[in-house]
């Protein structure tokens, strides 16, 4: 009985020593991830970056503009519209589209006949007026001789005064006769040349040296000109030299003058800036769906004929430019770093009232006026961003100018946070910690 009681005892004993040693093992756990934890935020504090990263460009000398934009028409500076003085049928066409024609070159021509046939008669009824005319004449010469003939009776006493006063009446008759028979052969002679000149513009010509640009009509085609001459052919007289109708709103139409320089792109050259120059700005106004507008005539050279009538043109106007001038980008004129980052907190717009400016805003083209106090960023030598004041004076859509200032030709101004870092950073963590 005893020896079997002693292995019972023997495993009791056992069994607080293996509670006592699991303790000691949570305990070792906890500590490599307590030290796992160290590890990895060393790491990480030791590849990171403690400063943001800035982007920045470069303080450039160059030109800048301010400019007016408007859309626009190209045409010739000469055109005529050849018309029609008489109605009829087209009979032949001489001319086409694009035709070289020069002046005096016949480019049409109608239908004849019914004119032809109107001068022969209005030809017969002048002769039938002259002969009415000769015919007054003669009666004239026959009443002339009986007056006299009365007269010399009369004084003999063969005749009384009444035959006399007979006489005369029908002298004065036939006298008035001759008058109106005259009056009629003017009047069929005019009828004549009427007929003539009709007849005549049954031809057509070109007025002009050019090319043909527009052909309105085709052969047998019937045209009436009783109210309005009809137009058949528009003729441009020189195409190596063309006209931009640009339509200028009226906010900006009293910063366009003559002579001013312009600018302007085609749809059909997109890659390809035609300049000329303002050569007139009418002073008629346009009003569509209440925009009023101003048509400014700008002349530009076309040698290469590339410019063509109708085509639509984006135009930029001159109206003021500076060259040789220290320009920034706008967007360091609109960037503002982290506070936490800076060594002063102010935001632009507190920058701007402090210093008693006025920082204005942008027309439709993208300009501002010239000279109002503005502020920029640059790095110090300790490499936190500092602000500075300057003075802006023209402003495009890309760069603004410097008027005054501490910033000089080839400092850097901040323009953004490069964020590339931040992501090669975490590229660098453990792989635990991704």
């Amino acid at each position: 009985m005893e020896s079997h009681e002693r292995p019972m005892s023997l495993h009791n004993e056992d069994q607080p020593i293996q509670r006592r040693r699991r303790p000691s093992s949570l305990w070792i756990i906890g500590v490599l991830c307590l030290l796992l934890v160290g590890i990895g935020y060393g790491y990480l504090i030791t590849v990171q970056d403690p400063q943001l990263r800035f982007k920045t460009a470069m303080v450039e000398q160059g030109t800048i503009a301010r400019v007016v934009t408007a859309t626009g028409t190209v045409e010739p500076v000469f055109s005529v519209e050849v018309g029609s003085e008489v109605s009829g049928t087209i009979q032949s066409l001489q001319a086409d589209f694009n035709s070289i024609v020069n002046a005096g070159d016949v480019i049409a021509s109608i239908d004849p006949e019914p004119f032809q046939a109107r001068l022969e008669q209005e030809q017969a009824r002048l002769l039938s007026a002259k002969a009415r005319l000769a015919q007054a004449d003669a009666e004239l010469s026959l009443k002339n001789r009986d007056l006299m003939r009365a007269k010399a009776l009369l004084e003999q006493g063969f005749i009384s005064q009444a035959d006399l006063d007979v006489a005369q009446t029908e002298y004065q008759s036939a006298v008035a006769q001759v008058d109106l028979n005259r009056a009629l052969v003017n009047q069929a002679t005019a009828a004549v040349d009427v007929a003539q000149f009709d007849l005549n513009h049954t031809v057509i010509y070109s007025p002009v040296d050019g090319t043909v640009i527009d052909r309105k009509i085709n052969a047998g085609q019937t045209v009436a000109a009783s109210f309005q001459t009809p137009a058949l052919f528009v003729i441009a007289a020189d195409l190596t030299r063309m006209r931009v109708i640009a339509h200028v709103g009226e906010a900006d139409i009293a910063d366009v003058g003559q002579e001013q320089p312009a600018t302007f792109q085609v749809d059909a050259y997109p890659d390809r800036e035609f300049s000329g120059r303002v050569t007139q700005v009418r002073i008629a106004s346009k009003a569509e769906d209440t925009v009023v507008t101003y048509d400014v005539a700008i002349d530009v050279e076309n040698p290469e004929l590339l410019l063509k009538p109708g085509m639509t043109a984006d135009v930029a106007i001159v109206v003021e430019s500076v060259s040789k001038t220290l320009i920034i980008p706008n967007v360091a004129l609109r960037f503002s770093p982290p506070a936490a980052s800076s060594t002063e907190t102010q935001t632009h717009d507190e920058a701007i009232a402090e210093t008693g400016g006025e920082e204005t805003h942008s027309d439709a083209s993208g300009s501002k006026s010239p000279a109002h106090r503005s502020s920029v960023w640059i790095l110090s030598a300790d490499g936190t961003p500092r602000k500075i004041m300057m003075s802006v004076g023209l402003t495009d859509d890309r760069f603004s100018e410097i008027k005054d200032g501490s910033l000089k030709l080839g400092d850097l101004v901040l323009v953004g946070v490069d964020r590339s870092g931040e992501e090669e950073s975490s590229k660098k963590l453990p792989p635990w910690f991704r």
